[in-house]
């Protein structure tokens, strides 16, 4: 469960919007800034430490299994934007996001994590959209009008 209150019912009623915290998270909207979490700590804690070990095991899995390339490939049933992805990017996706959660958790953040999901699914999304591939294929040219950067191969293409 997750509770809203305002920065100024967090700094008029402390008391009691810290007693609502000790029960589930509090989100402190804010007029001038981002908003905020208060959260129980050991609640924090149990989740960082069951991400991680999480994070373990879907690596072990991954290097231990004969049969990667389905797991892979059945990865869409449980992260349906993945499907617009390649499987040898789907791949590189799980190694990436393993490694991060882990990191991440030893550096006592899930920042990456966070960055490496948010930068996938739009990746995923330029796949899933020819048109935006199109345009990403597209020569950039430089301050002079030459053609400075060539296009990508297509998704799917053999050089």
């Amino acid at each position: 469960m997750l509770s809203e209150r305002t920065f100024s019912d967090l700094l008029r009623h402390s008391g009691e919007v810290a007693k609502d915290a000790e029960r589930h998270d509090v989100l402190i909207s804010r007029r001038d800034g981002p908003d905020l979490m208060l959260v129980d700590r050991e609640r924090e804690e149990g989740l960082r430490e069951a991400f991680a070990a999480l994070a373990s095991v879907v690596r072990s899995m991954l290097a231990a299994m004969q049969d990667v390339k389905g797991w892979v490939d059945d990865l869409g049933e449980f992260l349906a934007w993945t499907s617009f992805l390649p499987a040898d990017e789907r791949r590189q996706f799980l190694s990436e996001f393993t490694l991060a959660i882990i990191a991440g958790e030893q550096a006592n953040t899930f920042a990456p994590a966070s960055q490496v999901l948010r930068e996938w699914k739009a990746t995923a999304m330029v796949h899933a959209d020819p048109e935006l591939a199109a345009v990403l294929r597209e020569r950039v040219p430089d301050e002079e009008g030459d053609n400075v950067v060539p296009p990508p191969p297509a998704v799917g293409a053999v050089s």
